[in-house]
């Protein structure tokens, strides 16, 4: 009697990562903004309808009401990404769980390999999201490269703006001033940048904010809340976001998050120092995009969203196979849509 092996079949696998990838999304928030969506298309389609303009004209009693043109709209098509990888376990990895079970020949159950390599999987791939999002909010653009050639790339106009002094100038820089003028580039977009809205900025960048000594800007907030002491020793970021709120200026968000590159574990953060992602809150609450996953024929049944498998290269006909892989796959095809890209503003401090 030989051994066999037993693992997840492919059907669990995409139970399991239904569950896994919505809770991986959670850990930021640039999915709130940008929500992972499923579209029953091969392309990447949407529609973006211009502002609305005018007011309600006086139709007079007995007269007839006046007539408004239809709202314009541009429509807006590009491919998407096509992305995947497998992990392989191997012959040796296969070899010392073997060996475990050598006497009882029992089933080998080899769940546990399987399932770090998909949780691996899936991952990389809302890493890769992440990366793409926070790319395109905070430069206006993505590019995804292999080999040194761009595959996946798309420009997005949104909106900039400076601090009137570098924030590395304590005491002359005006972080509060500089987000009254993030403020005002809501006028016309149907967007607010008051206290609605939210920026986005890693730690360094928000030390320098903490860091101010202006007696005419934030510092002098702090002052009168705090008779001694100076605003690093004062600041605490529910207090920043009182005083930002009290001024109908965009909440404080610290996000610090990152990936490490593979090969030499490199860290790079998502959010670049200096530069902050304000992402401003609609009418309608509704979201500014989203990342849409499109029709991939490597599903079963062919449709939208991300495939997983589990490969074993033992199959009828080859039980035996020189050397015995089992590859556990993972990808889509997709990318992120901007339905309101002037709801984004990135201030250089």
């Amino acid at each position: 009697m030989a051994n066999e092996f037993t693992y997840p079949t492919t059907v669990e696998m995409k139970e399991i990562n239904a569950v896994l990838q919505p809770r991986l999304a959670t850990n930021s928030p640039i999915f709130s903004h940008f929500p992972i969506v499923d579209v029953e298309s091969d392309m990447l389609r949407w529609e973006q309808r211009d502002d609305y303009t005018g007011m309600q004209q006086i139709r007079g009693i007995n007269g007839q009401p006046g007539i408004v043109q239809a709202v314009g709209s541009k429509a807006y098509l590009y491919q998407p990404g096509y992305y995947g990888e497998k992990r392989p376990i191997d012959e040796q990895e296969i070899t010392r769980r073997a060996a475990l079970a050598q006497v009882s020949m029992k089933p080998i159950s080899i769940d546990d390999l399987v399932l770090d390599a998909n949780r691996f999987l899936v991952h990389r791939e809302t890493v890769l999201m992440e990366y793409i999002l926070w790319t395109l909010v905070s430069t206006g653009t993505f590019s995804i490269s292999k080999d040194s050639n761009v595959i996946h790339t798309d420009t997005y106009a949104i909106q900039t703006a400076s601090a009137a002094v570098d924030w590395d100038a304590v005491a002359t820089a005006t972080p509060i001033a500089d987000f009254r003028t993030v403020q005002a580039l809501e006028e016309g977009k149907g967007v607010s940048f008051g206290a609605g809205a939210t920026a986005y900025m890693n730690r360094t960048t928000f030390n320098k904010m903490l860091a101010n000594t202006n007696s005419s800007d934030l510092a002098g907030k702090l002052s009168r809340i705090f008779t001694s002491g100076s605003a690093a020793d004062q600041g605490d970021l529910s207090l920043i976001n009182k005083i930002m709120a009290g001024g109908d200026l965009p909440q404080i968000a610290i996000y610090n998050e990152g990936y490490k590159a593979a090969g030499t574990g490199t860290f790079t953060k998502f959010l670049a120092t200096d530069k902050i992602v304000v992402i401003g809150q609609r009418q309608a609450g509704e979201p500014l995009g989203e990342y849409r996953r499109t029709i991939n024929a490597n599903n079963d049944p062919v449709g939208p969203g991300s495939y997983s498998k589990v490969v074993d290269s033992a199959m009828a006909g080859n039980p035996n196979p020189v050397p015995r892989v089992i590859n556990v796959e993972r990808g889509h095809n997709g990318g992120p849509v901007i339905y309101y890209p002037s709801g984004v503003v990135v201030l250089s401090v």
